[in-house]
């Protein structure tokens, strides 16, 4: 029976990743079709539109070095290449479903393909969330601000929401801290948060503080995309404002449990943008920019990674 599951399992992952495949193509030619991304490469020309593809592209292997760095800090050396298959396979994930399972996709092929404990794999896409929503949140307090002084006085329920997370994390530590450690299922679940703290603290100060400036670095590139497709259109809007507007309508995509594409990002964008001056129409255009560059291009990376997945899955260890 145990050979029988040995050959099974594998196959069945394979057949899994298939399915999976097949699926994300789908989805891809949907957003492609949806986004009206042939109409809109014309409209700001291909060579601006390829030089911008290849801008996001950039994105994305920094976005995997500053994640590769962080497990580094944690003491776990992981080559670039499995790291790309694993996070593109996991923003498949993201926009493939009506959430983002894209986050425990990514746990999973972490235990899976880098051999990293469970609580370790979770501890670090924790960390990289916190971090993003903390970084994120501060700066976006500043642009909130400076955007909508005329509502300063809820700021405070914004600023709770930021540290909601936080809280939540303390809270359960502290509840499960406070069960019996007579039920093994209560042992397991103090053995995980004990390998998930110590995970946490392991982390390097330097590694955290080279993930925050690649982090911000990513924002940067963002609002450089932005602030061209908007003088490419003869907006001339405050490289500043950009910079706001990108943090609040990032932290929003983050915090939101709906993929990008459905629209959580599209329409806190366009509403920052008219809010500071930009026309509704040009702020539908760099909405719609913004999805082909961080919806599309990295939904089709991810379907090449989804591919080679399908392939290399090894089938002899029953992995």
């Amino acid at each position: 029976m145990q050979k029988v599951n040995r050959i099974l399992l594998p196959q069945a992952k394979k057949y899994f990743l298939s399915a999976f495949l097949f699926i994300g193509l789908a989805v891809f030619f949907y957003l492609t079709v949806k986004n009206n991304t042939w109409e809109m490469a014309i409209e700001l020309g291909w060579g601006l539109f390829l030089i911008l593809i290849s801008i996001a592209i950039f994105c994305i292997m920094e976005n995997i070095l500053a994640s590769q760095i962080l497990l580094r800090g944690m003491g776990y050396n992981v080559s670039f290449t499995k790291l790309y298959l694993i996070l593109t396979t996991s923003l498949v994930a993201n926009y493939s479903a009506p959430t983002k399972i894209g986050v425990p996709v990514r746990i999973f092929l972490y235990k899976k393909i880098l051999g990293i404990p469970f609580p370790v794999c979770t501890a670090n896409v924790s960390l990289e969330i916190c971090i993003g929503i903390g970084t994120g949140g501060l700066i976006s307090l500043i642009g909130i601000i400076h955007l909508f002084d005329d509502i300063l006085l809820n700021n405070w329920i914004l600023l709770f929401c930021f540290f909601i997370p936080v809280i939540l994390f303390f809270g359960v530590k502290f509840f499960v801290k406070s069960l019996s450690l007579t039920s093994q299922f209560f042992q397991r679940i103090f053995h995980f948060f004990n390998v998930f703290n110590d995970s946490i603290k392991k982390v390097s100060k330097t590694a955290l503080l080279i993930f925050i400036v690649l982090l911000v670095i990513r924002l940067v590139i963002r609002c450089m995309i932005t602030y061209t497709v908007l003088q490419r259109f003869r907006y001339n809007i405050s490289p500043l404002d950009i910079f706001y507007v990108q943090s609040i309508s990032g932290l929003i995509s983050i915090i939101s449990m709906v993929p990008m594409g459905l629209g959580a990002k599209d329409l806190s964008l366009v509403a920052l943008l008219v809010r500071v001056g930009v026309p509704i129409e040009a702020g539908t255009l760099v909405a719609a920019v913004e999805r082909v560059m961080w919806t599309i291009v990295p939904f089709l990376l991810g379907l090449f990674s989804v591919y080679r997945l399908n392939v290399h899955w090894p089938v002899e260890r029953g992995e």
